[in-house]
């Protein structure tokens, strides 16, 4: 689907977004509100611009989603906005958001969990 980018910076292939407004993505984070950390789509296009539309996905496979990780490592919301984390973001008060597993190096099959506060 394409939404558009309401982040001050260009959004990235791989990057974890959540639903901000009618149309509108922004980054996701573990460590922000419970918004924040319900992430919802991932973004397939090499970049989008500031205020641009783009595509992103609600689930499958994201190839060239890179992080250099291995067949069946799991995928976790991370504390840096955007970011998949190959560990759960555990602290207290923040959120653990299963996002998908590695189906090789480069690839990601994203399917998105319900964010968990701890």
């Amino acid at each position: 689907m394409s939404l558009t980018n309401s982040e001050a910076a260009p959004i990235t292939v791989g990057q974890v977004c959540y639903a901000f407004g009618n149309n509108l993505v922004k980054l996701a984070q573990s460590d922000g509100s419970a918004a924040e950390a319900e992430a919802l789509y991932l973004v397939i296009d090499t970049s989008i611009a500031a205020a641009a539309v783009g595509r992103v996905v609600a689930g499958g496979v994201v190839r060239g989603a890179g992080a250099a990780m291995s067949y069946g490592a799991l995928g976790f919301l991370s504390a840096t906005a955007g970011g998949i984390s190959a560990t759960p973001n555990l602290t207290a008060g923040q959120y653990n958001v299963l996002l998908g597993h590695w189906i090789n190096a480069t690839d990601f099959q994203f399917n998105p969990q319900l964010p968990i506060l701890n």
